[in-house]
C-alpha cells in the first residue's frame, strides 16, 4: 500500500494503515523501528507518523513509551480486550 494525498482520506489513516499491515504480517514482530527511519521509510513527516502511530495506540495495536520505544501488542492480547 502506497500513501498517497489522492486518496480521499487523512495521510495518518493511510500511515496507520501501512504500518498495521507491516506488523500482521510480521515485518515488526516485536518494535517498530525508531522514528525517523520510519518516517523515511513511509514518506511522510514526523508529526504524521506520530499521530498515525497514537490512532495504532488507541486501536490496542501498539504501546508507546515516550523516549523508548513503540513495541507491538500480540494478536491474543489485543482480542483479550474486546
Amino acid at each position: 500500500m502506497e500513501i498517497s494525498g489522492d486518496v480521499p482520506r487523512y495521510k495518518y489513516e493511510q500511515a496507520a494503515d501501512v504500518i498495521e499491515a507491516r506488523i500482521e504480517s510480521g515485518e515488526w514482530p516485536v518494535r517498530l523501528p525508531g522514528e525517523i527511519e520510519l518516517s523515511r521509510d513511509l514518506g511522510v513527516g514526523r508529526n504524521t507518523l506520530r499521530h498515525a502511530l497514537r490512532l495504532l495506540a488507541d486501536r490496542g495495536v501498539v504501546k508507546i513509551l515516550p523516549g523508548v520505544a513503540v513495541y507491538v501488542v500480540k494478536s491474543a492480547d489485543r482480542d483479550s480486550d474486546s
